[in-house]
């Protein structure tokens, strides 16, 4: 029986689909209405066509989700992440296939997907803010620019991933002061705070950017989001204290995932202290514990809201990743691989 969630999203769709049957404009006028709400119709839109052709059952509904949001998803990732990780060329395919495949089959992107959830659809958001950094290292303000339009999108998609973007922008300024920190010699003089002065303006650009769009198009539910006291309107929701959250976490995920995620953290801070890697792992690291600490004081974390925490994981295993198809002993990299494939093949069956 699809209850709750799991039947709200594909019965706005049959109802959206219906509408844009009878009259296209009333559809779109429904669609503009429901943005001033906090389930707007938004996620729903890119479907409907392929809904249209091929049916608007629940298995078609449901593949639509991870076909359109879950494997661009995992492109985009497991591209930035081949880009990010600084690989020789004759193993960044291998790397890049290991990564979308991990992606791909985490059952953390997988379940939210196949229960018919359209947070997945922030996934995306994701993968183009990470390929964006991948890229360009927002060397210049039409980058940060970019990035403020794609945290915009995905405060609208869904509400409470304004807390990755929260977490985005406290992480991205400590990890920018200490880098900087470190490559000035660890000292703090003129250079210092020049340096500082770029990723300073960027990222008020990208505030004004998500503020001028928010007042613009979406004033009425940014004033809520601004003014609602969400921890009291979901105190429903919080189930058990703080101890009852990490559980829930580590139920989520699996220690057989996190543990393996934990070791390549592990190697980010002691193999590749000297790379970018380092300073990726950094930022994950706090945004994470950001988001993580800001969400679970206003309600427990559901399924669709672990979606938050995917890259921080799936980084890990990248790394790990990284390590085993550069080791130089055969027997290591081989099984390492081998253990990896059969491990996300296996909870992907899981999923399913």
């Amino acid at each position: 029986i699809y209850y709750w969630d799991i039947s709200a999203y594909w019965k706005n769709a049959l109802h959206l689909l219906e509408t844009f049957q009878l009259d296209f404009q009333l559809g779109v006028t429904e669609v503009i209405n429901s943005t001033s709400t906090d389930y707007n119709y938004l996620p729903l839109v890119p479907l409907l066509p392929a809904m249209e052709l091929l049916g608007s059952g629940r298995k078609v509904f449901t593949l639509l989700i991870v076909n359109l949001y879950v494997i661009p998803f995992a492109v985009l990732l497991a591209a930035a992440s081949t880009s990010l990780v600084k690989l020789k060329r004759s193993i960044a395919p291998a790397f890049y296939a290991l990564a979308l495949f991990a992606t791909l089959f985490l059952p953390a992107t997988l379940v939210p997907a196949l229960d018919g959830r359209v947070d997945a659809i922030n996934l995306v958001i994701v993968g183009l803010v990470a390929l964006l950094y991948a890229k360009t290292k927002f060397a210049k303000y039409r980058h940060y620019f970019f990035l403020g339009i794609l945290l915009c999108l995905m405060i609208v998609f869904r509400r409470y991933f304004s807390f990755w973007a929260l977490g985005f922008f406290v992480s991205y300024t400590i990890v920018t002061v200490v880098h900087a920190w470190f490559k000035n010699h660890k000292k703090i003089n003129k250079k210092f705070w020049s340096s500082l002065r770029r990723p300073a303006l960027g990222l008020v650009t990208t505030g004004l950017t998500i503020v001028a769009i928010m007042l613009t198009l979406f004033r009425d539910v940014f004033m809520r989001y601004l003014g609602e006291n969400y921890a009291d309107l979901y105190s429903a929701y919080y189930l058990g204290g703080a101890f009852d959250q990490v559980l829930l976490f580590i139920q989520n995920f699996g220690l057989i995932i996190i543990i393996p995620a934990l070791i390549g953290y592990a190697l980010a801070f002691t193999v590749y202290k000297k790379t970018n890697i380092v300073w990726v792992s950094l930022f994950l690291l706090i945004q994470s514990a950001i988001i993580y600490i800001a969400f679970t004081r206003t309600q427990s974390f559901g399924v669709q809201h672990y979606c938050m925490l995917i890259p921080f994981l799936l980084w890990g295993f990248f790394v790990g990743i990284k390590y085993l198809l550069e080791c130089k002993r055969s027997y290591l990299k081989y099984i390492g691989i081998l253990m990896i494939v059969i491990l996300f093949s296996s909870l992907s069956l899981f999923s399913f």
